[in-house]
């Protein structure tokens, strides 16, 4: 169940996270981009709508409900939340030390997803946990050097930012 809430529904963000930056979605989702400094409430940070298509808060409660023993999946699901907020955050390893070293090939640290809230969001990087799936979809995106901007400038109003994004 571990294996299952940490790597297939990552598989799953990805995709999720890849079409919430496309066309009609990402009216819904660019709210979330706003973020101008790395921290961990740009994690929460969208409209009142985009729940509804954030696929994973679905699934995990029915997987939760439907489980005899739903102990490891909720600690797989419990990791991701972690590592959200961790890769939201500017809490990153320098990058010529072992633990950059040791995650970098295979975690989405948050220097890679600081990449992925630049002034340019369609940079890649859509991955939640592993970097595997924006390897093999040829969306992953690495520099040594961190974005020059984070998040897109919006004329939206705060109440158009929770309700009506679609500007």
């Amino acid at each position: 169940c571990f294996i299952l809430s940490f790597v297939f529904f990552d598989f799953l963000y990805y995709w999720n996270n890849f079409l919430l930056n496309c066309s009609w979605f990402w009216h819904l989702h660019k709210v979330h981009h706003t973020v101008t400094q790395r921290n961990v409430f740009g994690t929460s940070r969208n409209t009142l709508w985009t729940s509804f298509f954030i696929i994973y808060l679905w699934v995990h409660s029915l997987f939760i409900y439907l489980l005899i023993d739903p102990s490891w999946y909720i600690l797989g699901v419990s990791l991701t939340s972690a590592l959200d907020l961790w890769r939201h955050s500017e809490i990153e390893p320098k990058s010529n030390n072992f633990l950059a070293r040791f995650l970098s090939p295979w975690l989405i640290l948050p220097q890679d997803h600081a990449w992925h809230h630049s002034n340019n969001p369609q940079i890649g990087n859509y991955g939640a946990n592993l970097k595997i799936w924006d390897v093999i979809h040829g969306t992953n995106f690495t520099s040594d050097k961190p974005p020059q901007n984070l998040g897109i400038t919006t004329q939206l109003t705060l109440k158009q930012k929770l309700f009506f994004p679609f500007k």
